[in-house]
């Protein structure tokens, strides 16, 4: 096991690596100057000029990747172009709104989805099997976009339940923090619920036509007990898959809601920094992302181990 944590650790940095040169070369490769973008075509070209060398915009690629990847390990993501702030200072107050978005909708994802699934494997093929999967098929087929349209009108501008746009800090309270972040959290744990909701179902369903289920029901042990202790661990290997990656992605894909209901989260910076070719803002997101989904994948691998003892890498 631990040989295997050892070469997968050491295989990270080459997908980083990777990561790394193309989304260095492919935002140089696309075109387009962001001295320009950032400061205008009218500014005479002597101050482009000097602010390409300040940036160092001026060297070859290969020197400009070669300063990227140096300060990289030094812990410095760069500076931003357009408002020539530090990356990390520009990230600092936008991480607070995402994380909290992005770990209470995936709370609230698991607790809707994982039980729905467990009570349509348990009430497989009836009448409340059949509501769920209905249920399921309608929220993962309606566009995330209009479903935050429709439950702004109805929860916010209709009834005032909760604010229509804005984020309130944690340090304002608690009370304020939660209202303005329930609406997006409900919203992303409506359409990602489902995802989980079927492959609970699935799984389930799947595991409890083994002979070792079987079995435990000859031993006489009750229908709960087999359900729970026997056949959802072991059912539990691809939702463990999936939380893991769901975590990440909503970190780092919380883009649309943010836009929607104006929250200066991790999202925006990022639209903000492609529209205005803010290169160094795009190419340190794209780091921290490769980072998060290798690194979530090898903690996963791991987790495998202790939950199926049966895996031996």
């Amino acid at each position: 096991m631990l040989s295997f944590v050892a070469r997968r650790f050491l295989a990270s940095f080459v997908v980083v690596g990777i990561v790394a040169v193309i989304s260095f070369f492919v935002m140089h490769i696309a075109g387009g100057d962001p001295i320009v973008a950032a400061v205008g075509e009218e500014t005479p070209i002597e101050r482009i000029k000097e602010l390409q060398a300040a940036f160092g915009f001026d060297d070859p690629l290969i020197v400009q990747f070669g300063t990227w990847v140096g300060n990289l390990f030094r812990g410095d993501l760069g500076t931003s172009v357009l408002s020539k702030h530090s990356i990390t200072s520009l990230m600092k107050p936008r991480l607070e709104p995402t994380l909290s978005i992005a770990f209470i909708s995936g709370a609230l994802t698991l607790l809707i989805g994982i039980p729905l699934g467990l009570l349509a494997a348990w009430n497989a093929r009836g009448i409340l099997d059949r509501a769920i999967l209905v249920f399921a098929a309608l929220g993962f087929s309606i566009p995330t976009f209009w479903m935050a349209i429709l439950l702004v009108w109805l929860l916010a501008v209709k009834f005032s339940v909760f604010p229509a746009i804005g984020y309130a800090p944690i340090s304002e309270g608690i009370g304020p923090w939660l209202r303005s972040i329930t609406l997006p959290c409900l919203i992303i744990a409506v359409h990602s619920a489902p995802v989980y909701a079927r492959v609970t179902r699935s799984t389930m369903l799947e595991v409890l036509g083994e002979d070792y289920v079987r079995t435990a029901r000859a031993k006489g042990l009750s229908e709960r007990v087999v359900f729970t202790r026997h056949a959802f661990k072991n059912a539990s290997l691809p939702i463990i898959t999936m939380v893991g990656l769901m975590f990440v992605g909503l970190i780092t894909g919380t883009t649309i809601i943010e836009i929607v209901f104006a929250i200066p989260g991790m999202g925006r910076l990022l639209v903000t920094a492609v529209v205005d070719r803010d290169y160094p803002i795009v190419q340190s997101m794209l780091m921290i992302t490769a980072v998060l989904f290798v690194y979530v994948n090898l903690l996963v691998d791991i987790i495998y181990a202790y939950v199926d003892p049966r895996i031996r890498y």
